[in-house]
């Protein structure tokens, strides 16, 4: 099991704060989950960020990746955005 570091709610505000946006905390999730091989729930934890919102994070980053690597086709991020029925 993974000992989980605990950061203070104000170290993650001066984390955004310092680099203008919270993009700058991708890097280090995409650390944690790959090299730290911590899941959803210990990363939240640690940066003290909603689990869901890690995953959420994940999901947008895996996608970005995969456009980049042209593994999308064109249409499907669109066709995931119609309503269903």
């Amino acid at each position: 099991m993974h000992e989980i570091a605990h950061a203070p709610r104000s170290a993650w505000k001066d984390h955004q704060t310092d680099y203008g946006s919270e993009r700058a905390v991708v890097p280090l999730i995409l650390v944690m989950k790959v090299i730290g091989e911590m899941n959803s729930f210990q990363i939240g934890h640690a940066l003290q960020i909603p689990a869901g919102t890690i995953r959420y994070k994940m999901a947008k980053v895996r996608r970005l990746l995969a456009e980049q690597m042209g593994m999308l086709q064109d249409g499907t991020a669109q066709e995931r955005r119609q309503p269903n029925g």
